[in-house]
């Protein structure tokens, strides 16, 4: 094909790029409500999921809350290969306009709860009623070079074993490449059988077949350091696994307080970085729902 039908072609292309990127930043993102089983008062929750997962990732966790009278909202992230921190942020924001929740907690786990500290920083000091506290799960600091060494200078962080093979493997792909790569990550070695939607066989080809993702975690240590005054007076729960071999909570928690010193640790044993190993329910949700309640009173 001759250089100038390619420049004209190229030349074409770029602004029907950008009116598509235009277009999905624009739309609302898909909610999964599950509502309260009995009138109780107590907040609204509100839910953002981790790389590669969606709304169903929360399926159980919003049944208990349905049980114990609080009313949930899971949110459907669209990841892409072209969509970024900001690209999330602005449906984000748009979707909670939309909602119009008041006094509602946000828990944003993983790559959400990097999403969740960036409402934190730039959507709640413009809506301050929206946010009655903060659950920051199995995530990190973000923008904090210390919490980056102390992760990566932990024995058991998962990217000593894999290494430059797997980052590279990652940004050229977005995705995972097998199987025992999702054990490894999110579950513990000895986890056969786990309650979300199709058991442990249809997690593991649910996140193989995901989108590509992960850009906010990519791009998180580049940013500015933030500061959160918006939140200097809101409860902050650091909900973190004890095997977790990404974000360990132990390396992580102090570099948290210095972002916020009122914040609450929950350390979790018996789980990986999901939550979804055998006993979640009294290890990990049992205490949460307390905690949850706490705030009602």
């Amino acid at each position: 094909m001759e250089p100038k039908r390619l420049a004209l072609i190229g030349a074409a292309a770029v602004p029907l790029l950008l009116l598509w990127r235009r277009r999905r930043l624009w739309r609302l993102l898909d909610v999964v409500h599950v509502p309260a089983k009995s009138e109780t008062g107590k907040p609204a929750v509100v839910l953002i999921p981790g790389m590669w997962h969606g709304a169903w990732f929360f399926e159980a966790l919003q049944q208990l809350l349905a049980d114990r009278g609080f009313a949930s909202y899971a949110i459907d992230l669209q990841p892409g290969r072209c969509i970024f921190a900001a690209d999330h942020l602005a449906m984000l924001s748009r979707t909670l306009d939309q909602l119009a929740l008041k006094q509602a907690v946000f828990l944003g786990h993983s790559q959400g709860g990097i999403l969740l500290q960036r409402l934190m920083r730039d959507y709640v000091p413009q809506n301050p009623s929206c946010m009655l506290a903060a659950v920051l799960s199995a995530t990190v600091p973000i923008s904090s070079v210390g919490a980056g060494t102390a992760m990566m200078n932990e024995k058991t962080n998962v990217f000593k074993e894999h290494g430059f093979v797997a980052l590279l493997f990652y940004l050229f792909t977005g995705r995972m490449w097998d199987s025992s790569l999702v054990q490894r990550i999110f579950l513990l070695p000895t986890t056969e059988s786990i309650s979300l939607p199709g058991g442990k066989e249809g997690y593991v080809k649910r996140l193989l077949a995901a989108p590509c993702d992960g850009w906010p975690t990519t791009e998180h240590p580049f940013w500015l350091r933030p500061s959160f005054p918006a939140m200097r007076h809101k409860p902050v729960l650091l909900l973190g696994a004890e095997a977790d071999v990404i974000y360990p909570p132990k390396a992580l928690n102090p570099y948290f307080r210095k972002y916020f010193a009122q914040a609450e640790e929950l350390v979790v044993p018996g789980q990986a970085h999901c939550f979804v190993d055998p006993g979640w329910e009294e290890t990990m949700a049992k205490p949460l729902l307390r905690w949850l309640e706490s705030l009602a009173h």
